[in-house]
């Protein structure tokens, strides 16, 4: 449920951030529909959080061990050169 939030906030921000570009679809009452989406997918977070605890924060503890992993391994793709330019060569 929090990756799917995320989401829809990637959405608003890409809207906000790049409002000329070419939109493959369109929603009616936008951006209505996807704030009452993160406002309900945050309240049912919630309730996850305050109905079981422990199942919750061990789900997020796993979320959160990703997060090195993601930047040791967006580190180590930075380092390495891009096929294109080993082709260029």
């Amino acid at each position: 449920m929090t990756f799917y939030t995320l989401m829809v906030v990637a959405v608003i921000a890409f809207r906000w951030k790049a409002p000329r570009m070419d939109r493959p679809y369109r929603t009616i009452g936008y951006p209505l529909p996807a704030l009452i989406y993160i406002g309900l997918a945050v309240l049912l977070v919630l309730d996850f959080i305050y109905l079981k605890p422990l199942t919750s924060g061990i789900g997020f503890l796993i979320v959160l061990a990703g997060i090195p992993v993601y930047l040791i391994w967006s580190r180590l793709a930075a380092s390495r050169p891009r096929l294109t330019e080993i082709d260029a060569s």
